[in-house]
């Protein structure tokens, strides 16, 4: 929600108030904000692949030739790794590819909200 209100900021910033140099820092300082949350979320999204596939290769691992014990201690892990996991940022939002490119856009909208009703 902070980067969505940053970005917002900073683009009714570049579009209202800013002279050429100040565009041009404000337009880079936006690219580097969203090319600094995406690896974040973009990791997120890929830890949260591995875990759903987690429990595929658990079951097809070589376990019926195994020990009672590793079956047991099998049974635990593939019980939990079906619980999927979740990355929220203060349990509101999910951390996601998605929930990035929602904020650019939430972003985005409200710079042409500011220009509708400057005009």
């Amino acid at each position: 929600m902070l980067v969505g209100l940053v970005l917002g900021i900073s683009l009714i910033n570049l579009y209202l108030f800013a002279d050429t140099w100040a565009k041009l820092a404000i337009a880079a300082y936006i690219v580097v904000q969203i090319v600094q949350t995406f690896p974040f979320c973009y990791t997120c999204d890929l830890i949260r692949e591995d875990c759903e596939s987690l429990a595929v290769a658990i079951f097809h691992s070589n376990w019926k030739g195994s020990s009672r014990r590793y079956r047991s201690s099998l049974i635990y892990f593939l019980q939990n790794a079906q619980r999927t996991i979740s990355f929220s940022a203060g349990s509101v939002f999910p951390i996601c590819l998605n929930t990035n490119i929602r904020v650019a856009k939430l972003a985005f909208s409200v710079v042409t909200f500011v220009k509708q009703v400057k005009n």
